[in-house]
């Protein structure tokens, strides 16, 4: 089983900076395996992942997985995460930008947004 601590922007905002949101972070170590940094219904912002990835892996250095949130689909993975994949080891996330408007899971957008993830991290990671 695998246990998921989500950061929405409350405790992103509340911890001040990505460093001190990463220390807070580093407290669950042991106990949780991925955090969640989620920035609650808005586009995921590259600089701003940056600088929590940052802190997480290389100031804090926890062994706690990242995984990024916000808006993310086929059409913005490459915008958003392109940048970050060649300097970071995380997982995504998605969720909204995946449903048509009967608010269902559009198999054919997650299909795209699937095989655009898989292409940008065998590409820009070692999978």
């Amino acid at each position: 089983d695998l246990v998921v601590l989500q950061c929405f922007p409350k405790a992103i905002d509340e911890a001040g900076a990505p460093k001190q949101l990463a220390m807070r972070v580093k407290e669950y170590e042991g106990l949780v395996d991925y955090v969640v940094i989620d920035q609650g219904g808005m586009l995921l912002d590259p600089i701003f992942a940056a600088a929590h990835l940052y802190a997480l892996t290389a100031d804090v250095q926890t062994s706690i997985g990242v995984v990024l949130a916000g808006g993310l689909s086929a059409q913005t993975l490459s915008r958003q995460i392109v940048s970050l994949a060649s300097n970071y080891r995380f997982s995504i996330d998605a969720q909204w930008n995946l449903r048509n408007e009967k608010d269902l899971l559009d198999i054919d957008e997650a299909r795209l947004y699937l095989l655009m993830a898989d292409n940008i991290f065998r590409k820009y990671m070692e999978v």
